[in-house]
């Protein structure tokens, strides 16, 4: 696609894309947009200035995953031509190449690894071609899940010490936004008056399509052993974590008895999971363990997000 010469305004955008919609809402392209610092989003390879960019991105229910999300940025100078954009598919790999020309299509640049394309049953595209002016969208908001299950033990070993954390929401309910590749994740739980903050670095997190999944099976960052956060192929969120005195200090034991509990899962630059027991069914509740279950969402978050400064400072709240 052949475009003007003139470099888009601040807040506006060019785009070509490959669009589906069925049997998921499947978007992949190129865009090129100049956007202010204050909209340039962290996380997700959004650049402020003038950039090209390429992404991949699912709609399924009410939620929508970015499934691969690259930028590059552009030097005015260097526009000599019209823009042209180019989407170049092998049939054979269902891979999709995105390139660039500053020079009216004498040249391509060619910045971005392949894309796959033709996901989840996928058979067929509209080419979609446009330009707007771009609002930068507000933080991502914080949403609230059900509560599956909040399992705290104690025992006479600090290294022995336990805490499960399950949470999923019902089909369709939430929104998924930014994974934790880039950002990392946190988890706040408190429970009556002590609270502590988990860290989950980037590092730790790997991808295989809507699963995000934490591994520290030797406590290198912390006491998370193992988390997953994921999103399910009817639009629903499922959120887990595993935390281990044997990785690294847990504070958080049970009250005997206890009243409360409730979390954060809070993903880098991203949204905030909320979850509560309150509503839900209390079980077991000596000073061994604390055991709720099926709570539904509460109405906002009991318990706000990690402090940016890190796991520390949270995790000394109500034991002192």
């Amino acid at each position: 696609s052949y475009w003007s010469s003139a470099l888009p305004g601040t807040g506006d955008e060019l785009f070509m894309q490959l669009y589906s919609t069925s049997p998921i809402i499947e978007a992949a392209g190129l865009t090129v947009s100049n956007t202010s610092s204050q909209g340039a989003t962290p996380g997700n390879g959004s650049l402020g200035g003038y950039s090209v960019g390429q992404s991949v991105t699912h709609g399924i229910g009410t939620g929508f995953t970015t499934v691969q999300s690259n930028s590059a940025p552009i030097t005015p100078a260097s526009l000599t031509g019209r823009f042209v954009l180019r989407l170049s598919f092998d049939d054979a790999t269902a891979m999709l190449t995105c390139s660039v020309s500053l020079d009216g299509g004498v040249t391509f640049q060619n910045p971005f690894q392949p894309m796959q394309i033709f996901n989840s049953g996928v058979t067929d595209y509209d080419i979609l071609l446009g330009a707007a002016g771009v609002t930068p969208p507000p933080p991502p908001p914080t949403q609230t899940i059900p509560l599956r299950l909040l399992l705290v033990r104690n025992s006479s070993d600090p290294a022995s010490r336990r805490v499960v954390y399950k949470a999923n929401s019902p089909r369709d309910n939430l929104k998924f936004f930014a994974g934790p590749t880039v950002g990392g994740a946190t988890l706040k739980v408190k429970l009556d008056t002590v609270t502590q903050c988990f860290a989950m670095p980037a590092s730790g997190w790997s991808r295989f399509g809507r699963t995000y999944t934490y591994a520290d099976p030797g406590g290198s960052h912390g006491p998370v052993k193992a988390a997953q956060f994921k999103q399910t192929r009817t639009g629903g969120i499922q959120n887990r974590a595993l935390i281990i005195g044997a990785n690294g200090p847990v504070g958080i034991v049970p009250p005997n008895p206890g009243v409360e509990g409730d979390t954060n899962f809070h993903i880098g630059d991203s949204a905030e999971y909320c979850a509560s027991t309150a509503g839900g069914t209390i079980g077991q509740n000596n000073a061994r363990t604390f055991k709720a279950w099926n709570a539904p969402a509460p109405a906002g978050c009991n318990v706000t997000a990690c402090s940016p400064s890190g796991a520390f400072l949270d995790a000394l709240d109500g034991l002192f």
